[in-house]
């Protein structure tokens, strides 16, 4: 595939875009941060995939990852989104899902084929214009394929990720993070005055047909006695049994009519 796949930028990735300008003076707080560790920062780093149709969408699902993986080079060979210092991954996020890049896009894939099934395979490009792809950390310090970037990035970038999510106001998000962001997440209200509910406790382990388990915290907010978005909070595809794609999509698909 050829570069360039985005030329054009839609409303909503434009308010995102926006977003990361405004809250901009975050990175230099971990900017700062790293100068005095003698870390050597890689990012920041845009959301993957905002769909076209994203808005329109029945589910409006986000699925949302840790950090990204990229070295220096890699970060310093993208454009800049807009106006934001924020690196544009659009490409390399249509690239990576199409091609199965990791365990983590192929499971993203194979749930968005059973979301919609009237899309043949040779659709698959279609899928991504009613989906959302996002890191809650846009920035990575390590200098091996360990998850070790500081969690003081994560903290500022958490200011970020929520106001990323404002502007998509999607009905679902899926978190592929385990529970070592459970804090983080924990603190997340996306602008809504009511406190969230829990289905299920952080703690919980959906048992499946395997005998397996897959860390399961299932939350929902409220607006006005109307539920208005859910969230679940699982693990990282890498390792994970094939169930977690059909256990998701269920999740997605039930009490759908009550999402406003």
């Amino acid at each position: 595939m050829g570069q360039d796949i985005h030329t054009e930028i839609n409303s909503i990735e434009q308010r995102v875009a926006e977003c990361y300008k405004v809250k901009g003076y975050r990175c230099e707080l971990c900017k700062s941060y790293c100068r005095e560790k003698g870390l050597q920062l890689r990012g920041p780093l845009s959301f993957f995939n905002i769909g076209k149709d994203f808005e329109r969408d029945q589910y409006k699902v986000v699925f949302v990852g840790k950090t990204h993986w990229y070295n220096k080079d890699q970060v310093e060979e993208i454009g800049f989104l807009e106006q934001s210092r924020f690196r544009d991954c659009r490409d390399d996020g249509t690239k990576m899902f199409l091609t199965r890049h990791s365990r983590f896009w192929g499971c993203i894939q194979d749930i968005t084929k059973k979301l919609y099934p009237e899309q043949g395979s040779e659709e698959l490009p279609d899928l991504l214009d009613r989906i959302a792809i996002t890191n809650i950390t846009k920035c990575n310090t390590s200098s091996d394929y360990r998850d070790t970037t500081p969690y003081y990035l994560t903290e500022n970038c958490l200011e970020i990720f929520e106001e990323e999510v404002k502007a998509l106001r999607p009905k679902h998000i899926i978190f592929f993070t385990g529970r070592d962001y459970d804090l983080y997440i924990d603190k997340l209200t996306f602008g809504y005055s009511v406190p969230p509910r829990d289905i299920t406790k952080r703690t919980h382990k959906k048992e499946i047909k395997t005998r397996c388990s897959l860390w399961w915290w299932h939350r929902e907010f409220c607006e006005n006695n109307k539920m208005q978005m859910r969230f679940l909070r699982t693990r990282h595809p890498q390792g994970a049994p094939r169930e977690i794609v059909d256990e998701i999509v269920k999740w997605i698909r039930k009490d759908k009519e009550i999402l406003v």
